[in-house]
């Protein structure tokens, strides 16, 4: 009768152990066996993505002729579009650079664009992290800013063989430096508590007294340049309302985030030319 209580605890006395002797382990070791275990796993999320990937291939083969003509004059139809706004984005980038060349101003081109996949989510109230399928192997750093077509997605957290995990923008431990559209003077962007399935937001803070946000008169909050990583005026969300905050010298708010981070499957790493 006695070993039967020992047996019903035991589990949590095992756990107690592995606990203790993880807390005296040298943090070295523990980032070698957290490294190691993440390489192991690596592959198995690598090869999962691909096989999605082929899925998706055979399912688009497998349609109808006419969906396919459909698709492809919808994708001509596309194609003729961008070739205009390419057109029209490089008259703004000629003339940009001539008047960035006239103030002196340094250039902001100083980025290559490093496309990864998307292999892996983990989307929950308190870790929001994807893992890309492209680490050390390609040049991956920690730190790099990582944008999509809506603009900022996170940052990168770690680097890894053939993996890099990248800290969501959602994340309450991700924060940046920011700014209003049409306003030059630095705000505050933290990330905020984000369900699975909601609608993704964060939050801006130290806004000054002065700038007036309503329903009627939204503003777009993007990336200030300061602060070392990501470069000025890359898209953040928007910003719907400001209220006084809780020193009552500056406003706080909520941003509304581009819906598409929920669904992200391709992502651009920005890397320094001269790494």
């Amino acid at each position: 009768m006695a070993k039967r209580p020992l047996n019903r605890y035991r589990p949590f006395l095992l756990l107690g152990l592995f606990i203790f002797i993880w807390k005296v382990v040298p943090k070295s070791v523990q980032l070698t066996l957290h490294k190691s275990f993440y390489e192991f796993q690596a592959p198995l999320w690598i090869g999962s993505s691909k096989i999605e990937d082929l899925h998706s291939y055979w399912s688009t083969r497998t349609n109808s002729e006419n969906k396919l003509i459909e698709a492809g004059i919808q994708l001509s139809r596309n194609n003729h579009e961008l070739r205009i706004q390419l057109d029209q984005v490089k008259l703004q980038q000629e003339e940009l650079n001539s008047l960035r060349s006239l103030h002196n101003l340094s250039p902001i081109n100083n980025y290559t664009y490093e496309t990864a996949r998307v292999c892996k989510r983990d989307l929950t109230s308190w870790w929001q992290e994807i893992t890309i399928r492209k680490g050390d192997n390609h040049g991956i750093l920690k730190n790099s800013p990582v944008i999509f077509a809506g603009g900022v997605v996170g940052k990168v957290k770690e680097t890894y063989e053939t993996t890099s995990t990248v800290l969501l923008i959602t994340s309450r431990h991700f924060r940046m430096a920011a700014r209003f559209e049409n306003d030059p003077r630095p705000v505050t962007y933290i990330g905020s508590i984000n369900s699975s399935f909601g609608n993704p937001k964060g939050i801006v803070r130290d806004a000054p007294s002065d700038v007036i946000v309503t329903q009627e008169k939204s503003q777009k909050l993007v990336s200030s340049g300061l602060g070392s990583i990501f470069p000025e005026g890359i898209n953040i969300g928007t910003v719907h309302y400001l209220e006084p905050g809780t020193n009552g010298l500056f406003k706080a708010g909520k941003v509304l985030l581009d819906k598409r981070l929920l669904y992200l499957k391709e992502v651009s790493v920005l890397l320094p030319k001269n790494k």
